[in-house]
């Protein structure tokens, strides 16, 4: 016993007429997995009864899991929209004992039920159903909920096949759809072995489609789009009587043409029906009713019923084309902008940024406006303004070459993208020439306006791999020429807006690179100069974009401290610091010492210190693990502020250091007083000092000074084996630099230095 499960869910979303013909297609499925003798019946509104005879427990078991596994593929691959749907069998071996069929068909049904119980969609037989309940499945029972089911699910009989295609195409969501649906009923009503249906939609743009349907005795022995060639599809037309219905027949094989034959012979048809589609009085296509196994005749009544089916099948043809029609218009001006006919700017980007994603280079953006174009609307009314803009496109796209893009961003502004093929003055020429020659025209035809045209270029870098960055450097160019008396084109980075830029990129872009974790700690080793042991690292920042582009640190920086960014950056780095050194301990690897920057922004923070605090203690990191540096010219900024800080993280455990010391304004009467541990001495104040003797002298002096008054003197920038000699000869304590190693990422910090003295 085969239960479709959920089957009420296509007669609620489709209808019972479309129901009605997913059974038919679900029948001709069964006749084809079983064998023949077998018989197969339908019992109540969607269940099926199979009698499969001279078999056993294996073989029945393979056989049910191929109809569920067949019925799953015929629904999912027929067009019905998407709509799939499974089916639940019950088994039931017959014993020399059963007291009938009743009997039987009550047993099949309850252990049907129990794979409806287990989640649907499989086979079990009743000899493995553990709860039986036979006192409560009984066959009046059954034949009760089925004689429902069967009245609920309406029955095409007594409906004319017109009254049933008008039904498919009204609860059917496309033509394709309710053709795959009509062909099954057709099929069934008229006992045909094969359809055809065969559309020519050449003049209406659309090429042509063909559609097949067979019967379960029947293989689909050709492709349906190589069913009909065009000359043939011609020739049926003269065939036709004035229902538009033509018949052929076998027997008289030899009078018909040779296209006609060759249609036959490939259908291995007895007879053959042919009914014309007409749309608008035009013939646009043909229906093909096959019967392979007998050479039939067409009642006129029969004849004139598949006439209305074909009338049925051009009218909603015609429906059909309308709609497509409109869908594509309005996905045309979905994607263009309506006064120009260019792309709409969304489309435009999205084609830009798919052509630069190919990694071609070579391209060039031009941002380009009509200056002071309100005033223009206002002195020759808005209808010629719009002319102006239309005829501003039409220059640009009879001008350029075919697979350039082009969008009206808004108003009066105009994008173009493509290769450029020229050198790049000629072609700064070019655009300068189109230009003038447009407003020339322009300033002819309306005399009482000086028409300008500003265009911005910008030939695109292979670091540049965003088409909003392109357009924004483009438009950098454009707005540079603010004030201009003719027209004018500029080329970016000609100008001194480059750096502006640069910075209006960068602040962009660094909320997002901290939240996308695009700032790196980079890890610099500290040696003792005495025996060129590890004494620690400094973290520094390293900006790299997800594109893998690194920004320098100068670029930023002073920017981020301009604007205070810089206190977010540093927090960031900070915690990621704090995260390493954790990880380092959890693997028993004692660390060294790691120094952090403090900017005179981070100074000002009220909660510096309660951040500081509170990260350590969420990663359970010691105070003696980390440094902070500041260097010089934050104590002269404020003073007072800085000295409670720097005292506050000593008292607290923490290393302080100043940074950069002897590179601006000395603190050196506050040197007595200042709470840091360690004075690290600036690499250019260093390698200066070096090239002459009382340079020499005076350095030697400072770092023996640092020493004596108790702090720890670090000499930073050491790049040569002569740099290095002359500091420790002098007595510096700790080295920092090149020579020892470049900054590099925390991970190879660990390999490279740290497990070695582990």
């Amino acid at each position: 016993m085969l239960d479709m499960d959920d089957f009420h869910k296509i007669n609620e979303a489709r209808g019972k007429l479309f129901g009605n013909v997913v059974l038919m297609n679900i029948a001709s499925c069964l006749k084809r997995t079983c064998r023949e003798g077998d018989l197969i019946g339908r019992f109540g509104g969607d269940e099926f009864l199979v009698l499969l005879k001279d078999t056993d427990m294996e073989d029945a078991s393979r056989t049910a899991s191929l109809m569920v596994r067949e019925i799953s593929s015929m629904l999912d691959s027929s067009g019905y929209g998407g709509m799939t749907v499974g089916c639940s069998i019950g088994g039931r071996m017959i014993a020399e004992d059963e007291k009938g069929f009743y009997d039987i068909m009550v047993k099949a049904d309850q252990a049907m039920r129990q794979v409806k119980k287990e989640g649907k969609g499989g086979v079990r037989f009743y000899e493995s159903v553990t709860d039986k309940e036979d006192d409560i499945f009984t066959y009046e029972r059954l034949k009760k909920l089925n004689d429902k089911k069967l009245r609920e699910q309406s029955s095409l009989q007594g409906k004319t096949s017109t009254a049933v295609a008008l039904e498919v195409f009204e609860k059917t969501s496309s033509f394709e759809e309710a053709l795959h649906i009509l062909m099954g009923f057709i099929g069934s009503r008229f006992r045909l072995n094969r359809i055809a249906i065969y559309m020519n939609w050449e003049r209406e743009g659309a090429g042509h489609s063909a559609f097949q349907w067979v019967d379960d005795r029947t293989a689909m022995l050709f492709d349906p789009s190589d069913t009909f060639r065009q000359e043939e599809f011609y020739l049926s037309y003269n065939l036709y009587d004035s229902d538009g219905i033509a018949v052929l027949n076998r027997d008289k094989l030899e009078v018909y043409n040779t296209g006609m034959r060759r249609i036959m012979d490939r259908a291995r048809a007895g007879t053959m029906l042919f009914a014309g589609i007409f749309m608008d009085d035009r013939y646009v296509g043909m229906m093909v009713l096959v019967n392979t196994e007998e050479i039939r005749e067409w009642t006129r009544s029969e004849r004139s019923s598949i006439s209305e089916l074909a009338k049925v099948v051009g009218t909603n043809a015609r429906t059909s084309l309308r709609l497509l029609e409109a869908r594509q218009k309005a996905e045309y001006y979905k994607s263009r902008d309506i006064l120009t006919g260019l792309m709409s700017y969304a489309c435009f980007k999205d084609e830009c940024q798919r052509m630069m994603d190919e990694g071609a280079d070579g391209y060039v953006i031009i941002a380009s406006d009509i200056k002071g174009f309100k005033f223009i609307n206002e002195a020759v009314g808005y209808t010629q303004g719009d002319n102006i803009l239309r005829m501003f496109a039409d220059m640009l796209t009879q001008n350029g070459r075919e697979e350039n893009r082009y969008t009206r961003v808004s108003a009066d502004q105009f994008l173009c993208f493509g290769v450029c093929r020229m050198d790049r003055v000629k072609f700064v020429e070019m655009v300068q020439r189109l230009n003038e020659d447009f407003c020339r025209i322009q300033n002819q035809m309306f005399t009482n306006v000086n028409i300008m045209v500003r265009s911005g270029i910008y030939f695109i870098e292979q670091d540049c791999r965003e088409i909003d960055a392109a357009i924004d450097r483009a438009n950098i160019a454009r707005r540079s020429v603010d004030y201009i008396i003719q027209s004018a084109s500029v080329v970016f980075n000609d100008g001194p807006f480059d750096s502006g830029f640069r910075e209006h990129e960068i602040i962009n872009r660094m909320e997002y690179a901290l939240k996308h974790q695009e700032f790196k700690v980079y890890l610099q080793p500290k040696l003792w100069l005495k025996d060129q042991g590890l004494a620690g690292a400094e973290a520094l920042v390293r900006w790299q974009r997800e594109d893998g582009t690194v920004i320098a640190p100068g670029e930023f920086l002073p920017l981020f401290e301009k604007n205070g960014f810089i206190s977010q950056m540093d927090l960031s780095i900070f915690r990621q610091v704090c995260r390493k050194l954790r990880e380092w301990l959890d693997k028993g690897v004692r660390p060294v010492c790691i120094s952090l920057n403090l900017s005179s922004v981070d100074i000002q923070m009220d909660h510096i210190l309660s951040d500081i605090m509170e990260g350590t203690r969420e990663y359970g990191i010691d105070h003696r693990f980390l440094e902070f540096e500041l260097t010089e010219t934050a104590f002269l900024k404020d003073t007072e502020r800085t000295f409670h800080v720097m005292k506050e993280l000593r008292d607290s455990g923490f290393t302080t250091s100043i940074d950069d010391f002897g590179s601006g304004y000395s603190i050196m009467n506050m040197m007595a007083d200042i709470p840091s541990d360690v004075i690290k001495l600036d690499c250019g104040f260093v390698q200066s000092c070096r090239n002459t003797e009382r340079g020499r002298e005076f350095l030697r002096q400072l770092i023996q000074m640092t020493n004596k008054m108790g702090f720890v003197s670090l000499c930073e920038g050491i790049e040569t084996k002569e740099q290095l000699d002359m500091v420790t000869e002098m007595g510096c304590s700790i080295g920092q630099g090149y020579y020892f190693s470049k900054p590099i990422p925390m991970d190879d910090f660990f390999e490279k230095f740290l497990l070695k003295i582990h």
